[in-house]
């Protein structure tokens, strides 16, 4: 969409592969040109799949812009890690690109935000602290 920057979305086929390890290799080989990565989704029924690229991208420290719709909402924290825009807000969606594109800075500093949240929420490892630390939670709120 911008021929002299890069700006992407899709999704992969390597959706099972660990997102933090070898970026460079197959799939996600294409990410490496992204400044910036962009999902739409319209409807909450629609496929998890599709937000894999996404994660894909977080993973190589990209800033997201996604539309606040579904799971997009849980890969995207406005304004830590990438922008939420409506999903006929295209207006915005460019005004976000633009910024994004124009503040290497900022754009640096939501890539590094992306990938920690990849890494907390999205991995293995992180998804099993998360459900100890929850049960934990539980347990200890039942006086047990």
């Amino acid at each position: 969409c911008c021929p002299d920057r890069g700006v992407g979305c899709g999704w992969s086929q390597a959706a099972g592969a660990d997102m933090t390890k070898d970026c460079d290799q197959g799939a996600f080989a294409g990410m490496t040109a992204l400044d910036i990565a962009y999902h739409k989704q319209e409807a909450m029924n629609q496929d998890r799949k599709e937000i894999i690229a996404l994660l894909e991208a977080a993973a190589r420290q990209k800033p997201l812009i996604g539309t606040a719709c579904g799971g997009i909402r849980e890969v995207v924290e406005d304004g830590f890690n990438g922008y939420l825009v409506g999903v006929t807000d295209v207006r915005l969606l460019a005004v976000r690109a633009a910024e994004l594109l124009a503040d290497g800075a900022k754009a640096q500093e939501m890539g590094v935000a992306a990938k920690a949240r990849v890494q907390e929420r999205f991995t293995t490892l992180g998804m099993a602290e998360r459900t100890c630390r929850l049960l934990r939670e539980a347990v200890e709120s039942t006086g047990r």
